[in-house]
C-alpha cells in the first residue's frame, strides 16, 4: 500500500500534468483563435458581390433566406405571370439550375421559353410555362423554392432537369466555396425515415457570415455541413482540404444526396402533381423505381457539339431549343416524338499554292463568326470567364492573334465527323504559309530529331486559319480529361511509335515553330498541350438560333471573317447535315 508521501507525489504529478495539459490547449486554441481572425478577416473585406444583393426582391425575405440566391430575368420567368392561373390553362412550371434558368443564352432563348412557343403552335392560350430555374441551385434549392413558395402559382406539371442534382451542392451551405462566403443557402439532411430542413443562422448577408465563420461553430454547421468548420479551415495550409470530423453521416457526399433525392421526390408525387424529369443514369432508375405513374424520366439527348454548347458549356439556343422538343414530347402525346439533330462532318482543305500572298492577321477583323444559312451562330472563346464575355473578334483582338490552327477534335460520332466545328485551335503568331508543314520533334537528354507527318490544310488563300492533316497520327480533344486542354497524340504508324519511342519530350511544329509539346502516357496516347494562350474552341453565340426544322437536308457552316473595309469572306468551315433520331418512349 503506497505511503502518504507517495500518494502525495502522484497526486501532484497529475495535477501538474493536467496543469500542462491545460497550458498545452489554452495555448493552442489561442494560436488558433488568432489564425481564425486572420482566416476570417481577409473574407469579411470581400463585400457581398453585387449579383447577391441585386435580386433580393425577387423572392419574399423569408424564401430568400432558405434559398439564399435567386436570379431569373428571362421572358418565361414566373415573375412576369400573376399567381392566379387564368381558367382553362394548363400551367407547366420548370425548376432547376443554370440550364433550366438558360445562362448564356438571351431572354427568348432559355428551354422553357422555347416549350411556350411550341406549345402554342399546338394551340394558343392552352398552357403557360413557368420558369423558376436559378443558376447555381441544387436539387434542394430548387425544392425548397415549390415547397416554400411556387405551390402559389397553381403548377400543373412539375419539369426538372437537365441537371440540378449536383451532391457538393446539396451537402454544404456554401457549395461556391469561400470565393464567396455570402452565399448561404439551407439544405435538408437525413432525419429518420424522412429528412429535415436546416436553415442558414442569421437574417442579414452580415449576419450569416459572421454566424457560418463565427470560431466557436453553431452545432448545426458542426455536424451538417460537409467543409470543416471555421476553425479547423484556419489551421489549414493554402490548398489543404480535411473532411468535417463532426459530420453526421459516414458515407460519400453522393450516397448522401441520392437519398434525400428519392425521399424529397417522394414527397413530389405525394402532391399529387405530375413530374417530369430530364436525366439518366442511376438517377433515373431510381426515379423509376419510386413505381409512380406521375413521376416520369427520360434521358435527354446531349450532343455536345458545335452548336449546341455555349461558352461555358450550357446549351446553347439550338440545344435549348431541341430539349423543349423531348420535353413537348411528352407532355403532348400528339407531338413529333422524333427530333432533329444536326451532324457535322469535315469539308476538304483548300488547295492553297506555296507562293500564295499572306492573309491579314484575324486581329485586324472588324468581326468573325461563324453562321448556318446567314444566321451568326457561334465565335471563338478560351474558356476562360473573361473570354465568354466577349465574342470574336474583340478576342482576337484583345489577344493580338494572326493565325489559329485546329489541332484536334472529338472522335467521330453520330453528330460529328471529327469537323473543324468542335475540337483545340491554337494561335500562331506568324502568317500561314501556302502549305505548312506538320513535324514532330523528339527529345532525348541533349539530343533531338525531326520527323515530318503532314501538313496545314487551310481553309481558303486568303484566311489565316487551318487544320492539321496528319499521315500516322492523330490529335484528338478529350474532354473527359482533366489535365491541362486534354489533347492526346495517337500514333498508328509503328514506324512513327519507335520515332517517339523514348523521348522525353514531343512537340509538334508548324514550320519549324512549336504548337503543341508534351510527353506524359496517358492511356492510349501522349499528353500535349499548347502555349500561355491555351485553346481557342467555338461556341453559340447567346441568341444563335436557326429553325432546324426549316433547314435542307444539308449545307455548309461557314467561317464569316468581315474586314472593316471591302468584301466579306465566307469560307466553309465544315458541313452539316439532317439527322432525325427517335425519342425515347
Amino acid at each position: 500500500m503506497p505511503s502518504l508521501a507517495e500518494k502525495n507525489r502522484i497526486r501532484t504529478w497529475i495535477l501538474r500534468t493536467l496543469a500542462a495539459t491545460l497550458w498545452v490547449v489554452v495555448v493552442l486554441v489561442g494560436i488558433d483563435y488568432v489564425l481564425h481572425r486572420r482566416f476570417v478577416e481577409p473574407l469579411r473585406r470581400k463585400q457581398p458581390p453585387q449579383w447577391l444583393t441585386a435580386v433580393s426582391g425577387q423572392l419574399p425575405p423569408e424564401v430568400m433566406r432558405k434559398v439564399g440566391f435567386f436570379r431569373n430575368t428571362k421572358r418565361s420567368s414566373f415573375l412576369r405571370f400573376p399567381k392566379d392561373k387564368p381558367a382553362g390553362v394548363r400551367r407547366v412550371c420548370a425548376f432547376g439550375d443554370s440550364f433550366t434558368h438558360g445562362d448564356e443564352v438571351d431572354d427568348a432563348n432559355d428551354y422553357p421559353t422555347l416549350l411556350q412557343g411550341l406549345l402554342d403552335s399546338r394551340g394558343a392560350g392552352r398552357y403557360e410555362v413557368l420558369n423558376f430555374g436559378s443558376g447555381s441551385y441544387g436539387f434542394h434549392q430548387a425544392f425548397i423554392l415549390w415547397e416554400a413558395f411556387a405551390t402559389t402559382y397553381g403548377c400543373d406539371e412539375i419539369l426538372l432537369g437537365p441537371a440540378t442534382f449536383f451532391a457538393d451542392r446539396d451537402t454544404s451551405f456554401n457549395h461556391v466555396g469561400l470565393g464567396n462566403p455570402y452565399y448561404l443557402h439551407a439544405r435538408y439532411v437525413l432525419d429518420g425515415d424522412g429528412v429535415r430542413l436546416i436553415e442558414v443562422v442569421g437574417s442579414t448577408l452580415e449576419e450569416r457570415f459572421d454566424e457560418y465563420l463565427r470560431f466557436v461553430p453553431h452545432l448545426d454547421y458542426a455536424r451538417f455541413d460537409r467543409a470543416p468548420p471555421a476553425f479547423l479551415r484556419a489551421a489549414l495550409r493554402d490548398g489543404q482540404t480535411i473532411a468535417n470530423p463532426f459530420y453526421y453521416r459516414s458515407e460519400d457526399a453522393g450516397a448522401e444526396a441520392f437519398e434525400t433525392y428519392r425521399r424529397l421526390l417522394h414527397t413530389l408525387v405525394d402532391a399529387g402533381k405530375p413530374v417530369l424529369v430530364a436525366t439518366a443514369g442511376d438517377l433515373g432508375k431510381m426515379m423509376r423505381d419510386i413505381g409512380s405513374d406521375t413521376l416520369r424520366t427520360f434521358a435527354p439527348i446531349t450532343p455536345n457539339t458545335f452548336p449546341y454548347g455555349a461558352p461555358r458549356n450550357h446549351r446553347s439556343p439550338i440545344g435549348n431549343e431541341l430539349l423543349a422538343q423531348e420535353y413537348l414530347a411528352r407532355l403532348d402525346p400528339g407531338a413529333p416524338q422524333t427530333a432533329t439533330i444536326l451532324a457535322t462532318d469535315p469539308v476538304a482543305a483548300a488547295d492553297v499554292p506555296r507562293d500564295a500572298a499572306p492573309a491579314p492577321p484575324l486581329w485586324k477583323y472588324a468581326r468573325v463568326f461563324v453562321e448556318i444559312e446567314r444566321v451568326p451562330v457561334g465565335h471563338f472563346v478560351t474558356g476562360t470567364a473573361a473570354s465568354t464575355r466577349k465574342g470574336s473578334p474583340e478576342l482576337l483582338q484583345a489577344e493580338q492573334i494572326v493565325s489559329l490552327v485546329h489541332v484536334g477534335g472529338p472522335r467521330a460520332s453520330d453528330v460529328s465527323g471529327g469537323s473543324m466545328a468542335d475540337g483545340c485551335f491554337v494561335p500562331i503568331d506568324q502568317p500561314l504559309g501556302g502549305s505548312p508543314e506538320v513535324c514532330l520533334r523528339a527529345d532525348r537528354g541533349g539530343a533531338s530529331s525531326t520527323r515530318c507527318i503532314g501538313r496545314v490544310g487551310r481553309l481558303a488563300a486568303g484566311v489565316n486559319v487551318g487544320t492539321l492533316e496528319l499521315a500516322g497520327a492523330s490529335i484528338e480533344d478529350r474532354p473527359v480529361l482533366a489535365e491541362d486542354n486534354r489533347l492526346i497524340l495517337t500514333v498508328q504508324s509503328p514506324e512513327l511509335a519507335e520515332f517517339l519511342r523514348g523521348a522525353t519530350l514531343i512537340a509538334v511544329e508548324v514550320d519549324g515553330a512549336p504548337v503543341l509539346t508534351g510527353g506524359k502516357p496517358v492511356g492510349d496516347g501522349i499528353l500535349l498541350s499548347p502555349g500561355k494562350r491555351g485553346c481557342f474552341w467555338l461556341r453559340a453565340n447567346e441568341g444563335g438560333r436557326v429553325d432546324v426544322e426549316r433547314l435542307g437536308p444539308s449545307g455548309k457552316l461557314n467561317l464569316v471573317l468581315e474586314p472593316p473595309r471591302g468584301s466579306v469572306a465566307r469560307v466553309p468551315l465544315a458541313s452539316w447535315r439532317k439527322v432525325v433520331v427517335p425519342l425515347e418512349s
